[in-house]
This record gives C-alpha cells, sequence and structure tokens, in this order.
C-alpha cells in the first residue's frame, strides 16, 4: 500500500504529536508499506527526535506563520519591550485565525502534496491534527487526486474545548469542519467519548487507535538511574502546563497535607511553559519540593521519565476532558513507571491509568496525599517501587495500534470502507 501522510508535527520536531506521527510512518514502512510524508518544519533539530525513517521520503514545508510570529510553537518569546507586543499579536491571531494558528502553512504544504502526487503512485492519503489545517491539506489533495483520504483527530475539532475562538470565527470553524470531515473516508480518534462525537455528526466510520507504547525499559535497565537516597521519591513531568489549564495545584495541596514528610518528595517539570509550577506550588508554600527545567531532547525526556518513582499526568478539571488521552500516557507507559494522574478521575486519560492498574487517579488533595504517603513508606522500605507488567501490554503497544491503523487505510483504499 501507498500512503501519502500530512502532518504538520513530525520529528524532529519536539511534540507528543511529533511523537505519534514519528511512529505512525516507522511502524507502517515495516510492515512493507511505502509512506511518503509531508510535514512542516521544525525548530533546532538539537532539542528534537530522531527521524526513524528515511530523510528522503519526507517533504518538509515552512510555516511562515512561525517566522512571522517566532515563539508562537513553544520557543521563549523576546525579552523586553517586544514581549507585551508579541503575546498582543499571538493573542489576536489565536482568535482570529480558522481554523487554527498554522493555516498559514497550507498553500505550501497543499503545493508540496500535489508534487508528491504527480511523482509518485498513492492508493490513500492520511492526514493527522491536530493542527487541523492538516486536514484541510489532505483533503484538497484528495479532491485533486480522487484519492480515498483518513482524517485522524488525536483532539477534535470544533468541539475541542482548548480552542478559544470569538464567536463569529467559532461559527466559520464549525463549518468549515462539516465541510472538510464530511467527505473523509474514515475517521480516527483515541477515545470512545471522541468516537461518539464525531459519529454523532459524520457518516464515516469512526476508528478508535491508541497512539501505543514503546517498550524502553531494556534501554535504561542498566543505567540504575534511580536517586541515591531510599527517603526521596522522584515524581517528574515532563511536557506543557498549557497555563491555567493543566494546573497541579491540587498536587501541591496535597503536598501541603503531608506536612514535614512532604520533605522527602522531589516534584521536576520538564517543558517549554512549566515555570509555571513555581508559583503554583508558592499558593502551598511548596516551592522547595519543585524543580522546573526548560525543554530537553527527546532522548533525554525518556531518561528522566526511566529514572522517576512516579511520573506525573495533569489534566483539566473542565468539561470536555473526558475524551482527551494524551499520547503522554503510553509515552509514560514505555518505561514502565507508575503514573499519577493529577485530576478529574472520570476522564478517558485517568480510567485508562486505574483500569490498567498502572498508577494512581484523582483531583482530591486527600486521596493524592494518602497515595503519596504510601509510595514514600514502599520507597522507604524496598528502595524502587515495585511494578507489576502492564495487563494487556502488548496490545497497547505501538505496534499493534499501528497494525489496526494499517487494516484502516487498506479496506478505505481497496474501496471496503467508505463513507456515504
Amino acid at each position: 500500500m501507498r500512503i501519502l501522510f500530512v502532518t504538520y508535527h513530525f520529528p524532529p520536531r519536539n511534540s507528543i504529536g511529533a511523537v505519534r506521527t514519528g511512529k505512525t510512518a516507522k511502524y507502517l514502512r515495516a510492515a512493507g508499506h511505502e509512506v511518503k510524508v509531508v510535514a512542516a518544519t521544525s525548530g533546532p533539530a538539537s532539542i528534537g527526535q530522531s527521524l526513524e525513517v528515511p530523510r528522503d521520503t519526507i517533504v518538509y514545508v515552512r510555516d511562515p506563520g512561525e517566522t512571522l510570529l517566532p515563539g508562537t510553537s513553544g520557543s521563549t518569546a523576546s525579552a523586553g519591550t517586544e514581549q507585551p507586543v508579541r503575546s498582543l499579536l499571538r493573542g489576536v491571531r489565536k482568535a482570529l485565525y480558522v481554523p487554527d494558528r498554522q493555516v498559514m502553512w497550507f498553500p505550501g504544504a497543499l503545493a508540496a502534496s500535489r508534487r508528491m502526487l504527480r511523482e509518485h503512485r498513492f492508493d490513500v492519503i492520511l492526514a493527522s491534527a491536530w493542527p487541523v489545517t492538516s486536514l484541510l491539506v489532505a483533503r484538497s489533495a484528495a479532491a485533486l487526486s480522487g484519492l480515498p483520504w483518513v482524517a485522524e483527530l488525536r483532539d477534535l475539532w470544533a468541539d475541542n474545548h482548548y480552542s478559544q475562538l470569538a464567536s463569529v470565527p467559532a461559527w466559520l470553524d464549525r463549518r468549515l469542519e462539516g465541510v472538510t470531515l464530511r467527505h473523509a473516508d474514515a475517521l480516527v480518534t483515541v477515545s470512545r467519548e471522541c468516537a461518539d462525537v464525531l459519529a454523532a455528526k459524520f457518516s464515516a466510520p469512526v476508528a478508535v487507535i491508541y497512539t501505543g507504547h514503546t517498550d524502553e525499559t531494556a534501554r535504561y535497565a542498566g543505567s540504575d538511574p534511580q536517586p541515591t537516597s531510599r527517603d526521596c521519591l522522584r515524581v517528574v513531568f515532563t511536557g506543557r502546563l498549557y497555563g491555567e489549564r493543566r494546573d497541579p495545584s491540587v498536587l501541591f495541596a496535597a503536598l501541603e497535607l503531608l506536612g514535614d514528610a512532604a520533605a522527602g518528595i522531589e516534584v521536576e517539570f520538564v517543558g517549554p511553559d512549566v515555570g509555571d509550577a513555581q508559583q503554583f506550588a508558592g499558593r502551598y508554600s511548596m516551592q522547595a519540593s519543585v524543580r522546573t527545567s526548560p525543554p530537553v531532547p527527546y532522548s533525554e525526556a525518556r531518561a528522566l521519565q526511566a529514572a522517576a518513582d512516579l511520573l506525573l499526568l495533569v489534566l483539566w478539571d473542565q468539561a470536555g476532558e473526558e475524551g482527551v488521552v494524551t499520547g503522554k500516557i503510553f509515552e509514560y507507559m514505555g518505561v514502565r513507571r507508575p503514573i499519577l494522574v493529577v485530576g478529574p478521575s472520570g476522564t478517558a486519560a485517568a480510567r485508562l491509568v486505574t483500569d490498567l492498574g498502572i498508577g494512581f487517579a484523582s483531583s482530591k488533595p486527600e486521596a493524592l496525599a494518602a497515595y503519596l504517603s504510601e509510595c514514600l513508606t514502599a520507597k522507604a522500605r524496598h528502595g524502587r517501587l515495585s511494578f507489576e507488567p502492564y495487563p494487556c501490554f502488548e496490545r497497547l503497544s505501538t505496534g499493534f495500534q499501528m497494525e489496526r491503523l494499517a487494516g484502516l487505510l487498506s479496506g478505505v483504499a481497496a474501496g471496503a470502507v467508505r463513507s456515504s
């Protein structure tokens, strides 16, 4: 099967979306499929991921918007008097650009896709979002070529609760979603909750396909990266907090409840916007328990995860978060460390962790404090938290999930799966 894969996020870009899309291309190729990629250029490769597919199978297209407003994709804005101006411009851009702030990437990405279609034969087009501009590119390329196409939504589009469009742009956004996705031959998403939303709006079949984990325990097994002190419980977060949205304050409230025992817990935040963690911790006088670090290369982040006693996942306590299953969960699974979910226990992400018995989830300080106290006792007694193998570990692997994706794409390419 010959696949044209359109995705804004792709290695070496250092983002959780690029983790999924990079693995998608890698595993589809390993299964014998031919994959050509159209992606956006990324920031400095020194903080990114390694490519796991041949470089000559990828066409990178510059996003003029990133050049126009540097710092909009996670890099640090310039200091001084320019920072308020850039913040204002980014706010205007976020409020008015439909469907997302990467829309300026569309012309170049479509041109690159058309060149690919002229130079190679394809059976199906796959597009991954966010940003949903990737879906606009794929829909246009499919219309020009007559090829079937599949839309992957790692997060919902018009129903995305993280979107903050004004009323008129929001209306336009919903119209654009309908015009685009009603022509897709199949839809892919990451949770049953998201699938139900999409199935209620579109006639195309909807498949739930997880990002999946890649087992990396062997890579770090011989390094013994645990803290030297048996009394220190190390909690590690790698990723983004999205300002006030993924607020870890309830964790610091739990540490406050622990009293003197909190001195035995260290929480490390690593990512592009984690400086806010110190502010959150300050509300409970827990700054001494927190360390923050800027983004690190992907391989270094994986080593930090493997060295942790607990891996922290923070969810937004907001309606709409129910169906969010971030790829970060599966990234954490790959080093087989317990996962501490701070946020509503009724979300798909929290249920996945608790149902598999691979961690703990709560938005209650008292419950979190009790769990952390148990972990402190276990760490002091054993030196490392015990951990049982994941149930259904293979079925949750990236390889297994990508086999399911390949089966869907094959069906679409053969005409066996089509929207009505």
